[in-house]
């Protein structure tokens, strides 16, 4: 199987024509903005070596430059995460492309937010480790 099967067996998966219309459509421009391709001609590389971080740039925020309300832009990231889920399911990727980075993050941590989160687990992993101590002292 190749990805235009899978393509056109996730199109087939739709109920309505308006849903198939505007999914359809829908992925199409998310694919063109990311990657600038069509969804059946993506490769392993393109979906397994985008971020979070480009599609937030490339797609995300010029759609909430443009006015685009969250609801909105969820609307290209059900399809897109609906074709990667086809994807998946018929294993012609060596691995799995992990979907959760197509779904719509207002917040992306920066490192320093991600790094001061790490401090506080590693602090209070500490407090557990000194706590068990204790008892196994007592």
């Amino acid at each position: 199987m190749e990805l235009q099967d899978v393509y056109i067996t996730w199109v087939n998966t739709l109920h309505s024509p308006h849903t198939i219309k505007r999914y359809k459509g829908n992925l199409r421009r998310f694919c063109y903005v990311v990657w600038g391709k069509e969804p059946y001609n993506l490769t392993f590389d393109d979906l397994k070596g985008v971020t979070v971080q480009e599609i937030k740039s490339l797609f995300h925020q010029p759609m909430r430059d443009r006015g685009h309300s969250k609801n909105t832009i969820q609307a290209y990231y059900v399809p897109v995460r609906g074709f990667v889920e086809k994807i998946n399911q018929s294993k012609i990727f060596s691995e799995p492309i992990n979907t959760e980075k197509f779904r719509v993050i207002d917040k992306i941590p920066t490192k320093g937010d991600l790094l001061k989160r790490l401090d506080e687990l590693e602090n209070e992993i500490a407090d557990i480790r000194a706590t068990l101590a204790a008892y196994e002292a007592s």
